[in-house]
């Protein structure tokens, strides 16, 4: 069935993306929010927030099925996709291996062919449908009355470290120690902090945590009964033809409206070791990143 297309001028559409991602989350079992939050002075961006709902056909797999493979050919045939690509498919590039516990069970690729998606542009919204009448979708997301805040917790959610604090510094010298060595010069070591037997409303909370970010690449996924939020001021990757770009901000700082105070965090962007180490770093990293994939100049 071919795709259908409703057109909504933006002044009807108020309040959409609230009521539209409630709806999504309770009626299907995959459903993606992309939302650049209106975000001011950010170039390059296509779209203010996309939202995709329904699963017509999905790809997941591990970074031992040849996933790029699969991925490829699946996207041949895929009206849109939405998903991700998990850290763990390193494991498929190079001859490396994980070890670390996993308490989610996420594929370490997943992509799904959605039944609809919104796209909420700088003056309207449109609503695509392979499946259904965009109009019925329409009536069913303007009904839907968003709820409030999340309840108060009967019980306080810990969080607690992967790594106790002595593991952590004891490993943390041996990287230094590397490091001076000249084994390494760029290590990214993090760890992960966890809560178990926590119940949570998935949707009011990305909420809160979406108007206090408010990040250019918030997103929002369900997987069935499994959960991926994300608030992230950098974009990775953005591919437009045959360029690509990228938009980290190590070694950078904010803008001031008032140009005497954006001069002073010029000033002292350009004389902070820090910054300029960082941002070195990262353009370096990109730079050999793209370079397995792109034509030199």
């Amino acid at each position: 069935m071919a795709p259908s297309t409703l057109r909504i001028p933006k002044d009807q559409a108020v309040g959409v993306k609230e009521k539209a991602l409630q709806w999504a989350e309770r009626h299907f079992d995959h459903c993606c929010l992309l939302d650049h939050n209106d975000y001011e002075r950010y170039p390059y961006h296509s779209v203010q927030a996309l939202l995709a709902a329904g699963s017509r056909r999905q790809l997941q797999c591990s970074a031992r099925e040849d996933p790029f493979a699969r991925w490829k050919a699946w996207q041949n045939d895929a009206w849109w996709s939405f998903g991700f690509l998990a850290y763990d498919l390193k494991n498929a590039l190079e001859d490396l291996q994980s070890r670390h516990p996993d308490g989610i069970g996420m594929p370490d690729l997943f992509f799904f062919e959605p039944e609809l998606v919104l796209e909420v542009l700088d003056d309207d919204l449109l609503i695509h449908s392979a499946e259904k009448d965009p109009a019925a979708i329409w009536r069913a997301i303007r009904r839907e009355e968003v709820s409030g805040a999340p309840r108060p917790r009967a019980k306080p959610l810990y969080f607690r470290p992967r790594m106790s604090k002595p593991v952590y510094v004891q490993r943390l010298e041996a990287i230094l120690g590397h490091i001076q060595a000249g084994d390494v010069y760029e290590m990214n070591f993090c760890q992960e902090f966890f809560a178990e037997a926590a119940s949570l409303r998935p949707v009011p909370l990305f909420r809160r945590l979406n108007a206090s970010a408010r990040a250019p690449f918030s997103a929002f996924l369900k997987l069935e009964d499994r959960y991926l939020f994300s608030t992230s001021p950098e974009r990775f990757l953005k591919r437009s033809g045959s360029l690509l770009l990228s938009q980290p901000i190590k070694g950078t700082a904010r803008r001031s409206p008032n140009a005497e105070r954006d001069a002073r965090l010029r000033r002292s962007l350009q004389e902070s070791l820090k910054d300029r180490t960082e941002n070195v770093m990262i353009v370096d990293l990109v730079r050999n990143d793209l370079g397995r994939v792109c034509r030199t100049g």
